[in-house]
């Protein structure tokens, strides 16, 4: 997702409001004069796109054309999102590029005479390098025939997207410290620096070991076994993963002896890890620099912040992994609680759900799985993924996991 981007400042004008009443409901009549700057490019045109108002509390979405100017909405809090396509002159050159853009900012609050709304823009070039992707996380795990849940079954399917065989040495799964589905106002804020991290996981390998044709997939999961035939005949055969993560303080994580282990680089909460079964973090998947180890990046990259919680401030130390290692990034929420993103929007614009909520009997059996991107891959002759940044477009959410029907 984030292999190359141009940050661009959206800034608007004062969207101007006059109430009206309607059975009861208070509607705003809003007017935007939106102002496109830069100072990377000399320019930058709207060619289409559209506005999306996200109603917080109802979840009802009020759409905008970008060739308009005005909307009606309800009084409360929205959250924005624009996405688009444009195209901005190189500084200094007659070169034209052709580019997708896109943009969110939430809690916006829509009420009274005025309010003040600032966007900033994310531009996403249409030739760039492909790397790696998430084409699925299953996360939530399966019920048993007696409908108790089963764990262990977890896994992560990673797709090359480029062109060129890529090496999955050294390729670092990241789980999010902060939850996408409970907000608090975190200080220092390093959102647009860095994501804040509760677990780090690498792939073994000193860099050739681990070659991934082009367009095609690899897995990661908890316990490499046979779950359907050994354990739970609603689950799956794991047994031929590439990699699982591994933990012996756990009497139920089984060891494959011929499936590597994920190197365990940090974990907040211990040795021990599960991904997130109600569906309420950020996954992201980078690398370190060259010649960056793992007690130098200990060394450096702790990230003491706090936060308020009944009136008393909580401080609280994690690490913290900065945006430019990063090489893709999905939201993860529960539809009827997402709360925000926790990654910078340059990493992800949008977010998908294992559910409606964070209940894990309703996540059971379910996966997010990105979509394919029929063009190019009929262009180009192998599958490609859609990779947009942003989760909410790339993914389809709440799917049956796809190797549960095997």
């Amino acid at each position: 997702m984030k292999k190359f981007f141009l940050s661009l400042a959206l800034l608007t004008g004062a969207i101007l409001f006059t109430s009206c009443e309607d059975d009861d409901i208070q509607f705003t009549e809003a007017t935007l004069d939106l102002k496109f700057s830069s100072t990377t490019t000399d320019s930058i045109t709207i060619s289409s796109g559209e506005y999306t108002f996200k109603d917080v509390t109802t979840g009802l979405e009020t759409k905008l054309d970008a060739m308009k100017s005005s909307l009606s909405l309800a009084e409360g809090t929205y959250n924005v999102t624009f996405i688009g396509k444009g195209s901005y002159t190189v500084a200094s050159t007659d070169y034209e590029v052709q580019v997708d853009l896109q943009g969110s900012i939430q809690n916006v609050v829509v009420i009274g005479e005025s309010i003040s709304l600032e966007l900033e823009l994310i531009v996403i070039e249409a030739n760039r390098e492909g790397d790696f992707v998430f084409a699925e996380l299953f996360l939530a795990g399966t019920l048993k025939p007696d409908n108790k849940q089963y764990n262990g079954d977890q896994y992560i399917i990673l797709h090359n997207n480029s062109n060129k065989v890529l090496y999955a040495d050294q390729l670092i799964l990241i789980e999010s410290k902060f939850l996408t589905n409970k907000k608090y106002d975190y200080t220092p804020n390093i959102m647009k620096e860095a994501m804040a991290v509760h677990g780090m996981f690498m792939i073994p390998g000193k860099g050739t070991e681990h070659p991934v044709n082009p367009g095609e997939n690899f897995i990661i999961c908890d316990n490499a076994m046979n779950h359907k035939k050994e354990a739970n005949p609603n689950s799956t055969d794991l047994s031929t993963a590439n990699f699982e993560w591994h933990s012996d303080l756990s009497t139920v994580d089984i060891d494959n002896p011929n499936v590597p282990n994920l190197e365990n680089l940090y974990l907040s909460a211990g040795k021990f890890w599960m991904a997130s079964k109600q569906g309420n973090k950020a996954y992201v998947i980078g690398r370190l620099p060259e010649n960056m180890t793992k007690e130098s990046y200990l060394e450096k990259y702790k990230y003491d912040y706090e936060y308020e919680l009944s009136g008393k401030p909580r401080p609280q130390t994690a690490y913290k992994f900065p945006n430019e290692w990063i090489v893709d990034a999905v939201n993860i929420s529960p539809n009827s609680t997402f709360a925000w993103s926790v990654l910078d929007q340059s990493l992800d614009l949008g977010y998908t759900s294992l559910g409606e909520t964070s209940s894990t009997t309703e996540n059971m059996g379910k996966a997010v799985i990105r979509k394919k991107n029929e063009e190019k891959s009929a262009e180009q002759g192998r599958l490609i993924l859609l990779d947009k940044n942003n989760s909410g477009t790339d993914f389809n959410a709440s799917q049956k996991a796809s190797l549960l029907a095997q």
